[in-house]
């Protein structure tokens, strides 16, 4: 028996990863097969097993008895899935309010760090990874909500700025009342604000990328706002509804049994207590689908953070009639690591499965002119350009070709003309629209 000092509430210097290791050697290495060991693969796999098979269902101590499956399905009610949209490692991040001196500064941790110029004299609060190494992002929000990220402080390049009072574009913009929106439809004689992504799929910008995308569609993988999520969404609505049933699986960050409830609730099934159960009741929906003459299309999203166990799931889901029969068409999405995921030796089997892969780049620089005329066009905007030659060549230059970073600046750019009462946009109105998002140029 051990003595062990620690301070209440903090996990750390208990010995945990110790007694893991001390149960590891002592239940499951013992039962190790030569074949076992004949590769990190198979090793990994067994693992893997003995884990839900048998270490899930012995009684622990720490658990009053239960077991970690009991104690699991006892506070299931409790569990709730992460919305795909929010990125987990966000949900661990550390706060700190902040007040923004009028030369846009404000102070974390003995280091000085730059907001922007429309939060002059505002409460902000900072969040922010303490462990992350020096000029890491640290994000700012407001009572408005995301008003983007604080960077380093220049001491040059701050020293002169002009020092005046601040436009904040958001009582304009997007997420601005009643009258700031009619605002900023009013300045330019528009009918609906031009960057909203609620625009129907046979109206969007057709670009070379939206085009690869939709003739390559199966793994889709691109940077974070290069139009992935828009690109499933035109080829969802491409198919013919009564030979297609498509399924959207926002699943993120979960455990296998969650994922798998969350692919059952796709095409209405019950979520179940059993992995094993629920894939039974999954396969056999699918074949009921597939009978029916109907291809189920599961798309999941963010696929990139699913565990082994989940994606080795789907791949058991893929294979009917011991490989003989194809019953539904998976597409799976996500930020480039999900290829790097894909090629791990554990994920082999899946990503054989996966014959059509592409990787979407976002606009093209030539492509970025039109994407803006295309979207005020759609928005009831006059023939008369409303973005100068410069400003184009400006947002080209920051938006690294992503639509919806062009889009943030095309908007930001749009509000500073409305505030100052110009009728064109200039390469000045899309600076500030930069700086106000703080982007890099």
């Amino acid at each position: 028996m051990a003595l062990i000092h620690a301070r209440p509430y903090r996990p750390r210097g208990k010995g945990k990863c110790e007694r893991c290791i001390r149960t590891v050697r002592q239940r499951f290495l013992p039962g190790l097969e030569p074949a076992d060991t004949a590769s990190l693969d198979v090793l990994d796999r067994r693992l893997a097993a003995w884990v839900e098979g048998e270490y899930h269902h012995r009684p622990h101590r720490g658990l009053e008895g239960m077991t970690p499956a009991d104690a699991r399905a006892a506070r299931a009610r409790d569990v709730r899935l992460v919305d795909g949209s929010i990125d987990p490692d966000d949900l661990f991040l550390e706060e700190a309010v902040r007040k923004v001196g009028k030369d846009r500064v404000v102070s974390l941790r003995n280091r000085l760090h730059e907001v922007g110029a429309g939060l002059v004299g505002q409460k902000v609060t900072l969040r922010f990874e303490p462990a992350a190494p020096p000029g890491r992002p640290i994000i700012v929000v407001t009572d408005d909500g995301d008003a983007g990220q604080a960077r380093p402080l220049d001491p040059g390049t701050n020293a002169r700025v002009k020092r005046g009072h601040a436009i904040s574009f958001s009582s304009i913009g997007n997420d601005g009342g009643e009258e700031g929106r009619a605002m900023y439809r009013r300045s330019f004689s528009l009918a609906r604000r031009p960057f909203e992504s609620d625009i129907p799929s046979d109206q969007l910008f057709q670009g070379q990328a939206a085009t690869e995308a939709q003739a390559r569609l199966g793994l889709l993988t691109g940077e974070a706002g290069s139009g992935k999520t828009t690109a499933c969404r035109r080829f969802a609505d491409s198919l013919a509804r009564g030979l297609f049933r498509i399924i959207y699986l926002p699943l993120g960050a979960v455990t296998p049994l969650e994922a798998m409830n969350g692919i059952a609730a796709g095409p209405g099934l019950a979520p179940g207590q059993s992995r094993h159960m629920v894939g039974r009741a999954i396969a056999g929906e699918l074949s009921r689908l597939a009978g029916g003459r109907q291809t189920p299309v599961p798309i999941i999203d963010e696929a990139r953070l699913l565990p082994n166990a989940v994606l080795e799931d789907l791949r058991l889901l893929t294979s009917f009639e011991i490989d003989s029969e194809q019953r539904f068409c998976l597409l799976p999405t996500g930020l480039t690591g999900l290829r790097r995921r894909l090629a791990m030796g554990v994920n082999e089997s899946l990503a054989q499965r996966l014959v059509v892969r592409h990787h979407m780049d976002g606009l093209a620089a030539e492509e970025i002119g039109p994407w803006i005329e295309h979207r005020l066009r759609l928005a009831g905007a006059a023939d008369i350009p409303l973005f100068e030659t410069n400003a184009i060549a400006a947002i080209v230059q920051t938006a690294r070709g992503l639509p919806r970073r062009v889009g943030q600046i095309a908007h930001d750019a749009l509000a500073a003309a409305a505030a100052g009462k110009d009728r064109q946009v200039t390469e000045n109105h899309v600076a500030r629209a930069v700086d106000e998002l703080n982007l890099k140029t």
